[in-house]
């Protein structure tokens, strides 16, 4: 009887010790949790689009925005391949501080930035890729985003 009473002493302190531990363990390590409120302008769906016409342009900036955490939605040719100038268009108006995030992320000019108001684009920001590619200071950073395959 006196050993069972030592027996069950022993676990019941082991589980209590255990318990401790962890709680400690848990206080100390930062939490991940995303948070419950998402301020309205932290996000914006992006399209890109090729505007000069250099193969896999596009997919380049859509890797590198990606990796940056922008929500790249949609990425393909523009309407045509004569943009001369890098640009950035606002469709929706609480976007503009990203748009502006954005275009000092890449060096685009803030006059490159374009008001574009639609209530029928699905986007949020649409960048288009001019010939000026080459000569935004992130080109090079951005240049090293090709996929493997």
């Amino acid at each position: 009887m006196n050993k069972t009473i030592i027996y069950f002493s022993i676990l019941i302190l082991s589980v209590f010790g255990i318990y401790l531990i962890k709680k400690t363990i848990s206080e100390k390590q930062p939490t991940t949790q995303i948070p419950k409120i998402l301020k309205k302008n932290t996000i914006a769906e992006i399209e890109i689009l090729n505007g000069c016409g250099e193969i896999g342009l596009a997919k380049l900036y859509t890797n590198f925005l990606r990796y940056n955490n922008y929500d790249v939605i949609d990425s393909k040719n523009a309407d045509n391949f004569n943009y001369i100038n890098t640009e950035i268009l606002i469709h929706n108006e609480d976007k503009e501080n990203i748009a502006k995030l954005l275009a000092s992320k890449l060096g685009i000019k803030k006059e490159n930035l374009r008001y574009n108001f639609n209530k029928y684009n699905p986007w949020d920001l649409t960048l288009i890729i001019g010939k000026d590619y080459k000569e935004l200071n992130s080109f090079n950073i951005v240049n090293k985003f090709y996929e493997p395959f």
